[in-house]
């Protein structure tokens, strides 16, 4: 639903609003690990690219794994260049892994 109002704000109003609902799991070891994982693997795309936000929502053929990418200002790739360059490579190590990825576009705050 969260994520849902994000994207209606965008889309309708051209407002990039961020909603926060906890808790997301933060103890799981394996929503863990693949939180660490995935923090340096993004830096594969690009050195100054983060991850928050990451949830996890297993399926029965498949398991979507949903976060936000911080992009610093000026990167000179699309946000598509982007999700699809980072859900490859997770694809490379979890094929049955779909990327569902908010870009948010670097500021200097971030609320929580």
């Amino acid at each position: 639903m969260v994520d849902n109002i994000e994207r209606d704000f965008l889309k309708e109003l051209n407002i990039h609003l961020i909603v926060h609902m906890d808790p997301i799991i933060t103890k799981d070891e394996s929503v863990r690990n693949l939180r660490h994982w995935l923090a340096k693997e993004v830096k594969k795309v690009h050195e100054e690219l983060t991850i928050h936000d990451l949830r996890v929502v297993p399926g029965e053929t498949h398991t979507n794994i949903i976060f936000d990418c911080v992009v610093p200002r000026g990167l000179k790739r699309s946000d598509d260049e982007i999700k699809n360059a980072i859900d490859l490579l997770v694809k490379e190590t979890y094929p049955n892994y779909y990327c569902v990825i908010t870009v948010d576009h670097s500021y200097t705050e971030v609320m929580h």
